[in-house]
């Protein structure tokens, strides 16, 4: 497995850093070797990484890109090395940087390259929808002219949704031409917690404007206008802590609502809210909501992006659009339904056994890895 990123983290491409060899291992199947940008040991990584993140504070379009081509040199120096024998392998790289890095590092056909995508439509994208770089720009026309030329030389694709195979086919139709599965972002699943909630409602991940956790603190405001002080904790850290800090005592809720920032398990903790709330409508498999599911906790979150893939309306939670008086209802409805209905955690855990866990997307996963099946 290749990946730009450190080995520890909570993204989505750490679930597969962590599962896939867990699995792997418990299965008999054989070891995974992890391969980093920081497995290589070159004398210039630390000066290249500090220098990086003192010019992203003040030039984040040229941080990103500085980000983006140091790691993937230093990545395909360490496959190279970890390729150097040429013996046949399969490279499952956790996105485009990576699989650049492995396309390079490769010793030929016989080590295929498989690309995990778990972003919407382009890498662009997720960088132009937290403000990081100009939409269209240079560097958004930059990142997708590097995918554009790496794709198909893929040897397999692994979508993480439908929506992300769509959402990269509308601009790549290229893509349509290698072979490639849907398997979802991979959770572990958790231990259920006593019905004693420590909060209603919980959200997690990081505090970006693409998140839309102000909409959340506007319903919240809304609801309790009308005498529903809902409590709510946000699991996560980000830029927009203090904005949104700063917007909850504007709204009048911040006693209703606690930023806990980064969190080392999040999976430990989720069992212990009442139900899970979201805002995003553009996530192209969003592992919040898996690790919702995992949990027990019903889910309220817009049908848009992948959402509608992972839970259905009425079955594991609701759906909704977080904006204005409509929002403000389905947040008091949904409250009252989790409340009457108890049984909706129990399908939301039902609906993440039989669909999402490593026990039933692994062997999905590691079938394409190895032959091309899906």
């Amino acid at each position: 497995m290749a990946t730009i990123l450190r080995p520890g983290g909570a993204t989505a491409a750490h679930t597969h850093l962590s599962e896939l060899p867990r699995y792997m291992v418990a299965t008999g199947a054989g070891a995974v070797s992890v391969v980093t940008a920081f497995s290589w040991g070159g004398a210039l990584q630390l000066p290249v990484y500090g220098a990086q993140r003192a010019v992203a504070r003040f030039f984040p379009a040229t941080g990103v890109a500085w980000y983006r081509s140091s790691h993937q040199q230093f990545l395909r120096q360490a496959l190279r090395r970890r390729l150097t024998g040429g013996a046949p392998a399969v490279i499952y790289a956790l996105g485009p940087e990576a699989a650049g890095a492995a396309l390079a590092a490769r010793k030929g056909d016989h080590q295929r390259v498989i690309m995990a995508v778990h972003y919407r439509a382009s890498q662009a994208e997720g960088w132009a929808d937290n403000g990081l770089i100009k939409p269209g720009g240079r560097q958004y026309r930059a990142f997708r002219a590097s995918e554009h030329s790496l794709v198909p030389d893929l040897d397999g694709i692994v979508y993480v949704s439908h929506f992300a195979r769509q959402s990269l086919l509308s601009w790549l139709p290229e893509a349509e031409r290698v072979p490639s599965v849907v398997v979802p972002n991979l959770v572990s699943p958790v231990a259920l917690a006593p019905s004693n909630p420590v909060a209603d409602f919980v959200t997690v991940g990081q505090l970006l404007p693409s998140a839309r956790h102000d909409a959340i603190l506007h319903a919240l405001a809304g609801a309790s206008a009308l005498g529903h002080s809902f409590t709510w904790h946000v699991l996560g850290d980000g830029p927009r802590r203090p904005a949104l800090q700063e917007l909850a005592r504007a709204l009048g809720v911040a006693r209703q609502v606690r930023f806990w920032g980064d969190v080392p398990v999040v999976e430990g903790q989720l069992a212990e809210y009442r139900a899970y709330l979201h805002a995003c409508a553009t996530e192209p498999g969003s592992l919040s909501i898996l690790r919702a599911l995992a949990a027990g906790l019903p889910v309220l979150a817009p049908p848009g992006g992948a959402n509608g893939e992972f839970f259905d309306d009425g079955a594991e939670g609701r759906y909704w659009s977080p904006d204005g008086d409509d929002g403000v209802a389905a947040l008091v409805s949904f409250h009252e339904e989790v409340l009457a209905t108890p049984e909706l955690a129990t399908r939301a855990r039902a609906r993440f056994e039989r669909d999402f866990s490593p026990t039933v997307l692994c062997p999905k996963l590691v079938s394409f890895l190895m032959d091309g099946r899906a």
